[in-house]
């Protein structure tokens, strides 16, 4: 299909779902919303690096500690991971920043643990997420609000990568620079940032993902005093 960059194009979205359909049933969102399959994070990795630790050790624990069916497993292991670990903690501090007070009431512990008791359809069904909350407001809001497809906060990427970013791109993932940090592979790394600037290929969140660490490494990466701790990091 022709390369788009747009947020969450289609060719993006079905090259994902084809890539995550392949994994074990567990770790497939995992692959939907990660940046590396697992055969590109060994090929982007240093070789020393490449079996650090396994990526899945998290899911793996809260999987087990979740119990119950499939769906309760799925739901709970992505309040654990994705909901604290990440859109939270960025709340958080993109809040904070600007001296606000962010409040999540829909993550009052006890309301929480009802939910999570309720059967899977009430939340999700015939592709409608947020079934409570669309039957709730019915009425109360207008049905272009209640009707409306769940949208996130999307930002273009790709196009940052491929315009005004290319430079910083070029020079915070340049070879030389992925040489001296020692965990990732100047060869792979060059490759993916070629590939997206000629549009031969969608690498921004296998980019913006080196990037980030590549910038967050130059600033800690003294306090990473072993091999061990530089292998943890890059796990």
């Amino acid at each position: 299909m022709p390369v788009s960059h747009d947020y969450m194009s289609l060719d993006f979205r079905l090259k994902k779902f084809i890539e995550g359909s392949e994994a074990p049933e567990r770790y497939r969102h995992q692959h939907w919303i990660g940046a590396f399959r697992d055969d590109e994070r060994l090929a982007v990795l240093a070789r020393e690096y490449r079996h650090a630790s396994s990526p899945y050790a998290l899911i793996d624990q809260y999987w087990q500690e979740a119990g119950g069916d499939f769906h309760r497993r799925l739901l709970f292991t992505y309040l654990r991971t994705y909901l604290m670990d990440q859109v939270m903690a960025k709340v958080d501090r993109a809040s904070m920043a600007n001296s606000l007070e962010a409040r999540s009431p829909f993550l009052d512990v006890d309301l929480v643990d009802l939910v999570l008791g309720f059967p899977y359809a009430f939340k999700y069904r015939h592709f409608t997420g947020k079934r409570i909350l669309r039957q709730l407001m019915k009425g109360r809001l207008p049905a272009s609000v209640t009707g409306r497809r769940k949208k996130g906060f999307g930002v273009p990427i790709g196009q940052w990568l491929r315009g005004e970013m290319r430079q910083v791109c070029e020079d915070t993932l340049s070879p030389a620079r992925i040489k001296t940090g020692g965990i990732f592979d100047p060869v792979t790394v060059e490759r993916l940032k070629q590939e997206h600037f000629a549009g031969k290929a969608d690498h921004r969140k296998k980019l913006w993902t080196l990037l980030m660490f590549v910038l967050w490494q130059d600033r800690w990466q003294a306090g990473l005093s072993t091999p061990a701790d530089r292998a943890h990091a890059a796990a």
